[in-house]
């Protein structure tokens, strides 16, 4: 194992200078915060002692992914607590190597299961080990890709061995440093402490081609699985042992060898598979490309993402450069057009299908979404604008400050208030606008910069500090594991961003002073960029922000949704529990990227958002049961529906929907102790707002799956006391999220159970208020239902059916007016920074608009008090890809240098070099202008000028955002 570095440093009490990283206004902190003089109790981020990579590895860890217990063993295991589920495949790498199965069954009956998963429990078992070493003290990760790791083994002994495996892959393809291989096929109770071999006579050699071997397993557990192998070795190899429990082979002395788990037992199979076997996968990469209108000129909406390998060619190799074998997912195969073959393979995700080749492709519709509703609801206005002044008579920081709150109630809070923003806008209300506005604004501003205290808080508390043992950026106060395990970042930190994009909307001056940390946020949960391999340090998410955080931490670009557990520590693999507040973080990155004029990050967050939504229809509601059988829970009901009164669903949780998804399966509860069932299917509608028109997509599904809940809740109007009917009376903080669904397929209901329990308490602090909850579902029964089949050539849009009736929004962020196209031929012009209905209803923001990448400028001015004071104003011109500074002194200069903190040698290390600026008028207005392209996103800089008197002034060092 190798640190990647020192134990995050605790500050001790207040943080030094010294720790505090500025960027742009804001900042972050290079030591751990101390809760020692606050209330609040910070856990501990993953130490060194816990990261399990090689010499060879580099860049930040990739957590919150499928493999990531290989690198982080936060439970103190040297190979990890968690299981490695690639499926087809379960993988467990333990002391002897790695242990594989391929499960083709679910454990037990599914209909008694409450909890449903592959029968990894009963499923035979192969070990790849080393004959020179019984037990390994640790394994670690050596090398990865977008959907690949490669394990190391006693690194630097004499018995090194390498095992390369990727999501989806049914090769393992192994390498050892020295010793011979050792393949041991075991039976469902064999682990690394008691080895339980299979009976020799349960082990059947069916082709020995020398060098290849075709081996099935047959029968060994009450399931009467069976199991078939491929094993390929170089050529003029030879096994000892064929026909038992346990293979060995010196490999010829080349010490290579790739196993395959096969789908059937046949010599059609096995030639197959050793066409592929000898290509060993060195790199795994995804692109993603949208396409708003295509070379045609028709409107597409189009999300292309291309799966490419790169591999090394063995001697043995008869395959195609960069060619293996791979299994497209369901939310691939239903999406794509590459040629499969004809074999394929049991999951918890429904059928894998095998493709051989070097890429393939998948093609999905982005289907849009809107920042807000516009002002077309069946409410009354001056409800409305009531509802909307006693939101204002509340505090905003419901969820409290300080040491009383953490990173996921801070976000609660934002979007409460940065919801009601364009609802104070609607109804004239200039004074209520402000407030939220200024609000959020400043609080924001406030986490976003380290040490500030203007709310009364702790220079300790909320802030981010960046853990570079990881390349994590957390937020403390934290919160469900978001910092002792890395969980949940995307949820916590996608409502920050979603408050960000508001204010944009709203105040480019914001923008310009804390836009850059909004940047690592996003960065944070869903860097766009892969990194370098640069060793995390405190000052890499400043001076160069991609390579400070791993590509897409949260979303399993193969998997095609997020994870939310951290470090992957379970038997069950990682998990996801609420989609929903995943599509809220994504949704929140399109804006965003939107508002600040970032193409490259607005794609990825549009392939991220578009592949979890299709995800969350494919794994989390499965409406054609080829995912999960329909018959899941059927029978699990005790036959008391009170008799477990504290823990809802109350009776047979027989539902179709999975409330969390695990890599082996799937779940109908939650993670906490519900109160009400509406928890239970809420936790996935959660927030709502314009991002989640996904959520009505089947209406046919959409009312079975409302009706399920209320079925179920139906047992609670008998188990406890203050629900009138199955569905009334939902317990508070979850009114919204019901309503909200329920609007999306069945409008005039939402509303009769909405106007019934208005207004709710907006001081409760845990979900939405009053005035959007009013304005939300009124807007829905006005617009009807989402009409899924027109696209537009723009990122933020949608089209609603009214019997017939259409009603087309759109919303422009750009700095002048924009036609906006439909995929059905509609078109209308939409003002700057505005969102508009075909109706006619329109809400603008109030800041600028961006540039929306067809070129122009933007300027951003600075002053200071060195010398007698000066000033500066920077123009970016994104057509150009160029700044440029004017800086006036207010005394007379002579001379003025402007420096920039650039690599100027291109060795990676940065310094001060000075450039000489121009006064060629005369008027003591000194310019440079310089290409930003290869800069990133900001840039430090100084001036340095003549005094007058033979001296110099030096200004403050100023960071400058791009546009």
């Amino acid at each position: 194992m190798t640190a990647l570095a020192a134990l995050g440093t605790r500050a001790t009490g207040t943080i030094p200078d010294s720790s505090v990283t500025p960027v742009g206004n804001g900042s972050y902190a290079t030591e751990m915060p101390d809760d020692s003089n606050i209330t609040a109790d910070y856990a501990n981020p993953p130490s060194t002692s816990e990261v399990y990579t090689t010499a060879n590895a580099s860049g930040p860890i990739p957590t919150n992914d499928w493999w990531t217990t290989i690198a982080l063993g936060t439970n103190g295991d040297p190979h990890g607590q968690g299981a490695v589920v690639g499926l087809p495949y379960y993988a467990d790498t333990n002391a002897r190597g790695l242990t594989v199965q391929y499960p083709t069954d679910w454990f037990g009956n599914p209909a008694d299961q409450g909890f449903l998963k592959m029968d990894y429990l009963n499923t035979p078992q192969l070990t790849i080990g080393n004959t020179n070493q019984s037990s390994y003290a640790q394994s670690a990760a050596d090398d990865w890709g977008d959907w690949h790791v490669r394990t190391t083994w006693g690194e630097g002994t004499g018995a090194a061995m390498d095992v390369t495996m990727a999501r989806g892959c049914p090769l393992f393809f192994v390498e050892y440093g020295g010793g011979n291989a050792s393949l041991t096929f075991e039976t469902k109770d064999s682990r690394p402490s008691n080895v339980v071999l299979a009976d020799d006579a349960n082990v059947s050699v069916w082709a020995n081609r020398g060098n290849v071997l075709g081996v099935s397993v047959d029968g060994i557990t009450a399931d009467n699985y069976t199991k078939h192998y491929g094993i390929f070795a170089p050529a003029d190899t030879s096994w000892s042992g064929t026909g038992t429990s346990t293979l060995t082979s010196s490999l010829n002395g080349q010490g290579y060898l790739t196993v395959a788990l096969l789908p059937e037992a046949s010599t059609s199979v096995l030639d197959l598979f050793e066409t592929y076997a000898y290509n060993f996968v060195r790199g795994t990469s995804v692109d993603w490309t949208y396409t708003d209108t295509d070379s045609n000129g028709n409107v597409v909406s189009s999300v292309r993402s291309t799966f490419s390998f790169q591999t090394e060619e063995k001697a043995e190799s008869t395959a195609g450069d960069n060619e293996t074998l791979t299994c497209l997912f369901p939310h691939q195969w239903k999406h794509s057009s590459a040629p499969l073959t004809d074999y394929s393979y049991f999951s918890p995700r429904g059928t894998l299908k095998l493709l051989a080749g070097a890429s393939f492709e998948t093609e999905m519709t982005y289907p849009g979404i809107l920042p807000f509703l516009n002002d077309e609801g069946t409410y009354d206005t001056g409800t409305l604008a009531g509802y909307v002044d006693r939101l204002e008579s509340n505090a905003l920081w419901q969820n409290g400050t300080g040491s009383n709150t953490n990173t996921y109630w801070t976000g609660k809070d934002y979007n409460r208030n940065w919801q009601v923003i364009p609802i104070t806008q609607q109804v004239g209300d200039t004074a209520a606008r402000d407030f939220f506005l200024n609000g959020i604004k400043d609080r924001l501003g406030a986490w976003l910069t380290a040490k500030d205290t203007s709310h009364n808080t702790a220079e300790e508390e909320e802030l981010f500090y960046y853990h570079d043992t990881v390349g994590s950026l957390i937020g403390f106060p934290d919160g469900f594991g978001s910092a002792s395990i890395l969980n949940d970042h995307h949820f916590h930190y996608g409502y920050f961003v979603n408050a960000a994009a508001e204010i944009a909307r709203m105040d480019e001056q914001w923008v310009s002073e804390y836009g850059a940390m909004v940047d690592l946020l996003v960065r944070e949960y869903a860097n766009w960029e892969h990194a370098s391999g640069a060793t995390p340090s405190g000052t890499l998410p400043k001076e160069s922000p991609k390579d400070a955080f791993p590509f897409m931490r949260n979303f399993d670009p193969y998997g095609g949704h997020s994870f939310a557990g951290g470090d992957d520590a379970a038997a069950d693999g990682n998990n996801q529990e609420s989609s929903s507040e995943a599509v809220n973080a994504y949704a929140g990155m399109i804006k965003w990227a939107e508002m600040t004029d970032n193409t490259a990050m607005r794609d990825a967050a549009i392939a991220a958002y578009t592949h979890e939504v299709n995800a969350i229809w494919d794994y989390w509601f499965d409406p054609n049961h080829d995912s999960f059988p329909a018959t899941w829970g059927d029978t699990t009901s005790s036959g008391d529906a009170c008799n477990d009164a504290n823990a809802p669903p109350w009776g047979a949780p027989d539902f179709n929907y999975a409330s969390i998804v695990w890599s082996t399966g799937y779940d109908h509860h939650v993670f906490w102790g519900p109160l009400d069932t509406v928890e239970i299917f809420g936790i996935n509608w959660l927030p709502i707002n314009g991002h989640s028109l996904y959520l009505g997509w089947d209406q046919t599904y959409a009312r079975e799956n409302w009706n399920d809940m209320t079925r179920t809740r139906e047992l609670e109007t008998t188990c406890k006391s203050g629900v009138g009917a199955p569905d009334t009376d939902f317990l508070g903080g979850w009114k919204t999220a019901a309503w909200g669904y329920r609007s999306l397929h069945d409008a005039s209901n939402a509303v009769s159970l909405m106007e019934a329990e208005l207004p709710l308490d907006d001081s409760g602090g845990g979900g939405s208020s009053t005035p959007f909850t009013y304005h939300w579902v009124h807007n829905m029964d006005a617009l009807g239902t989402v009409d899924t089949s027109i696209v537009a050539d723009v990122s933020m849009f949608a089209v609603f059916d009214n019997g017939g009736s259409k009603t087309y929004i759109a919303y422009n962020p750009t700095d002048s007016t924009t036609t906006v196209t439909f995929s059905d031929g509609f078109s209308m012009d939409v003002p700057a920074n505005a969102q508009k209905t075909s109706t006619g209803s329109v809400t603008s923001g109030l800041a600028g608009g961006s540039n929306g990448g067809g070129g122009g400028d933007c300027t951003s001015n600075y002053s200071g008090t060195a010398g007698d004071g000066w000033s500066l104003t920077a123009t970016d011109s994104t057509s150009a890809n160029e700044t440029v500074w004017e800086f006036e002194p207010s005394n007379t200069a002579g001379w003025v240098d402007i420096q920039f903190y650039e690599d100027a040698n291109g060795d990676g290390s940065k310094e001060w070099v000075g450039y000489r600026m121009d006064d060629t008028d005369g008027d003591n207005v000194h310019t440079h202008t310089r290409s930003n392209a290869g800069d990133g996103g900001s840039i430090d800089v100084r001036f340095v000028w003549d005094n007058g008197s033979g001296s110099q002034y030096m200004s403050s060092t100023q960071t400058h955002t791009y546009c």
